[in-house]
């Protein structure tokens, strides 16, 4: 279990001019840690810290979320959760979140240059309530519950990697 990266890594990047709004006390939203269901992780030696991790594969995923996280700001949403990882395909990792009820929410999901296929689904309660599966390598989910604050889990679904692992960034932005 690895915890999610911290916002900091996210804002060191943003281009001069661009805030995201997003901090420690947002209590919006929290994200745990990631659990990973088969296949294996990657052996322990070739693992990095994606989202704190100096290579082009990281780095990449997480300028895209970067760009289109201010595209999103420019809207009116705040980045109030950010997740980074790596997945060889087939494999899927999940985490859980709490959506306030009447928040309009938004998961965006980046993959490096050797992902053309990378998918996203919400679940609640055991039900899916929103998905992308598009084959693309940026998947967008939007969900707006209309009662009091309810748990998620985010299941992010590595359906094509040619170039193992694949790193990726998602982004949990609400307004």
């Amino acid at each position: 279990m690895r915890p999610f990266a911290a916002l900091l890594v996210l804002a060191a990047a943003v281009p001069s001019g661009v805030a995201l709004a997003a901090g420690p006390g947002d209590s919006s939203a929290t994200l745990p840690p990631l659990s990973v269901e088969a296949p294996a992780p990657v052996a322990a030696s070739a693992t990095v810290d994606p989202c704190n991790g100096d290579n082009r594969w990281a780095r990449n995923a997480r300028s895209q979320l970067v760009v289109a996280g201010a595209l999103y700001v420019a809207q009116g949403y705040r980045l109030v959760n950010v997740a980074c990882s790596s997945l060889r395909e087939g494999s899927r990792e999940s985490f859980d979140s709490s959506i306030r009820g009447g928040s309009d929410v938004v998961y965006v999901g980046f993959c490096d240059d050797d992902c053309p296929d990378m998918d996203l689904r919400l679940y609640h309660g055991g039900s899916e309530v929103a998905r992308d599966t598009a084959v693309d390598a940026f998947p967008v989910i939007r969900h707006s519950p209309s009662r009091g604050s309810e748990d998620y889990r985010l299941e992010v679904s590595m359906y094509r990697c040619r170039v193992e692992p694949c790193y990726f960034a998602v982004g949990m932005f609400t307004r």
